[in-house]
C-alpha cells in the first residue's frame, strides 16, 4: 500500500510540474494568433475610420473630367498629361476602431499622381476617353488601374458672347493600387512580439476602389480659352487586401470590405489655347465632407480635324 501510495504522489509532482512549465511558456510566448493581426468588425460599418479612409484613398483616383468641355469633330484625338496632388489624410481618420490593436494606418504612399489620357471624338457630339495606369511605383504607391469615361456635350446658345455647352458624362474606375497601408516602414517593430506590426518588412496591401459615376458640367467656351463647373455623384465599392507577414512567418491575407459608398465631387477647371494642337489645363476639385485637390494638365491634339 505504501509503495502505491508513492507512485501516485510522484505522478502527481509529475503532473503539476508539466502543468506548470507549460503554464510559463505560454505566458512568455505568446501564440502566433495573438501577434497576428485580427479584424472585429468585417464588412466593416458605414461609419468608422477604416470606412472613411478607403473611401478617402479613391478621391485622387477619381476619373474626373479634365478636358474643357467641347463638341469635338469625329475622330479627334486629343492626348492628356495630367498631375494632381494627393492630399493628406486626417490624423483621425487613420487611427484605427476595428483593428484589434488599434494602430495608426499610413494613407499617405505618394504626394502626387501622374496619369495620361487618351480622348477620341466620336459622332453625335460624344467623346471616348481612357487611360490605363500601368503598375508603376510612383513614391510608396504601385497602381494598376483602367479608367473610361463617356461623354455627351452639345451647345445651349451663348453667354456673354461665348459659346455655352452643357456636358453629360459616365466615368468608371477598376483595379487596385499597392502599398503599405497596414505596416509601412516606420510602423515596423522587429523587436516586439506583441505589436500588431511585429516584423521587418513591411505590408503589400492592395486597395480596390471600384468606382462608378456622372458629372453634369456646364461650360463657358471663349476664343483662346474656357472654363467649366461640373458635379456628380460616384458610387464605389472599396476593399483592401492586407498582405503582411509578421517576425513568425504568419501570413495575414485579410480582404477587408466596406460598404458601398458615395461622393458628390465639385469641378471648378478651365483651359488656355496656345495653338490649335496645345493647351494648358486646371481644375479644382472638391469631394464634399473629404478633402480637395489640384490637377493641371497639357492637352496636345495631334490627329484629327480642329473644332
Amino acid at each position: 500500500m505504501d509503495r502505491h501510495l508513492r507512485l501516485l504522489r510522484a505522478a502527481a509532482l509529475a503532473l503539476a510540474a508539466t502543468l506548470a512549465a507549460t503554464l510559463v511558456a505560454a505566458g512568455a510566448m505568446p501564440s502566433a494568433a495573438a501577434a497576428q493581426p485580427t479584424y472585429s468588425c468585417n464588412p466593416l460599418p458605414a461609419g468608422v475610420n477604416e470606412t472613411k479612409l478607403l473611401g478617402f484613398f479613391a478621391v485622387p483616383l477619381a476619373f474626373s473630367a479634365i478636358e474643357q468641355p467641347q463638341r469635338v469633330p469625329t475622330g479627334l484625338t486629343t492626348i492628356v498629361l495630367e498631375l494632381a496632388n494627393v492630399p493628406e489624410a486626417d490624423r483621425a481618420i487613420r487611427r484605427t476602431q476595428c483593428f484589434a490593436a488599434n494602430k495608426e494606418q499610413n494613407a499617405n504612399l505618394s504626394a502626387y499622381l501622374p496619369r495620361p489620357r487618351i480622348l477620341v471624338g466620336l459622332p453625335y457630339g460624344m467623346q471616348l476617353e481612357g487611360t490605363w495606369l500601368p503598375p508603376v511605383t510612383v513614391g510608396d504607391a504601385t497602381p494598376n488601374l483602367v479608367q473610361g469615361a463617356l461623354s455627351w456635350t452639345g451647345r445651349l446658345g451663348t453667354f456673354a458672347g461665348n459659346g455655352l455647352r452643357l456636358q453629360l458624362r459616365a466615368h468608371a474606375t477598376r483595379g487596385w493600387v499597392r502599398g503599405a497601408i497596414t505596416c509601412n516602414a516606420q510602423s515596423l517593430r522587429p523587436a516586439d512580439s506583441l505589436a500588431p506590426c511585429f516584423g521587418s518588412v513591411p505590408s503589400r496591401d492592395r486597395y480596390s476602389p471600384d468606382m462608378t459615376g456622372g458629372e453634369v458640367l456646364l461650360a463657358v467656351d471663349g476664343p483662346g480659352y474656357g472654363y467649366y463647373v461640373g458635379s456628380g455623384y460616384t458610387s464605389l465599392d472599396p476593399s483592401l487586401r492586407v498582405d503582411f507577414t509578421n517576425g513568425r512567418g504568419n501570413r495575414d491575407t485579410s480582404r477587408v470590405t466596406a460598404p458601398r459608398l458615395g461622393q458628390v465631387p465639385l469641378l471648378f477647371g478651365g483651359s488656355l489655347r496656345f495653338t490649335q494642337t496645345l493647351s494648358l489645363l486646371g481644375q479644382y476639385y472638391i469631394v464634399l465632407d473629404q478633402t480637395s485637390l489640384f490637377r493641371v494638365g497639357v492637352g496636345w491634339r495631334p490627329f484629327g480635324r480642329r473644332p
